[in-house]
C-alpha cells in the first residue's frame, strides 16, 4: 500500500465536462500520511504512476495533499466540492 486511507477526486476540465483534446486530467488525492517534502512525494507521484500502468507520457496529472492542504487551498477545496468522488 503506498498511501493507506485517501479520497481520491477527479476535479478541473474532465469535471466539468468543459475537456478538449488538449486537457489533462486532474486527480486530487487526499491524504494524511502523504511524506512532508517534496522530492518524497514527487517519489511518490512516480510509484503511483508505475502502479497504475501508466506510460511515461499521460494525460494525468496528479495532484497529492494532506487534508490540512487541501483545506487551506482555494484549488483543492473547489476540487472536493466540485470535483468527481471516486
Amino acid at each position: 500500500m503506498l498511501i493507506g486511507p485517501c479520497e481520491v477526486y477527479v476535479f478541473g476540465s474532465v469535471a466539468k465536462g468543459q475537456a478538449t483534446g488538449a486537457s489533462d486530467v486532474d486527480i486530487l488525492v487526499v491524504s494524511n500520511r502523504l511524506p512532508k517534502d517534496c522530492k518524497s512525494r514527487g517519489n511518490l507521484k512516480e510509484k503511483i504512476e508505475e502502479k497504475a500502468g501508466l506510460p511515461l507520457y499521460h494525460p494525468f496529472e496528479i495532484h497529492l495533499a494532506t487534508g490540512e492542504e487541501a483545506r487551506e487551498s482555494p484549488v483543492y477545496r473547489s476540487a472536493i466540492l466540485e470535483g468527481i468522488a471516486l
